[in-house]
C-alpha cells in the first residue's frame, strides 16, 4: 500500500508541462533557476516523458531554450509581482524544448 502511495505522489509532481502542442509536435517546458542545471534536472527529465509520451514513434528537439514569461517593462510597472522570485532573491524562469514528432 505504502509503494503505490509513494508513486502516485510522485507521479503528481511532474515539474513539466506542454505550453504549445500541435498535431505534429508542440513544446514542453519546465522551471529553472540557474542555467547549468537544465540538463540534469528532473523537470527535463519529466519534459522528456512527456514529449516521448506525445510521441511513440520517435521525436528530434527542434529548438530550446530559455522561455520569457513577461516583458521586463511589464514586470517592471506591476512591481515585481508578475515575475516569480523564490527566497533569497532567486527568480524561477522557464526552460523550452521545442520538439517534432517524427
Amino acid at each position: 500500500m505504502l509503494v503505490v502511495l509513494v508513486i502516485g505522489l510522485s507521479a503528481c509532481a511532474q515539474e513539466a508541462t506542454l505550453v504549445r502542442e500541435t498535431t505534429t509536435g508542440g513544446t514542453a517546458a519546465f522551471s529553472f533557476t540557474k542555467e547549468s542545471e537544465t540538463l540534469s534536472s528532473q523537470g527535463r527529465h519529466d519534459a522528456l516523458a512527456l514529449i516521448d509520451k506525445k510521441c511513440p514513434r520517435g521525436y528530434s528537439i527542434v529548438h530550446e531554450g530559455a522561455i520569457p514569461r513577461v516583458s521586463q517593462q511589464v514586470d517592471r510597472h506591476w512591481r515585481g509581482q508578475i515575475s516569480t522570485v523564490h527566497d533569497g532573491g532567486i527568480e524561477e524562469r522557464l526552460w523550452g524544448l521545442q520538439f517534432k514528432c517524427n
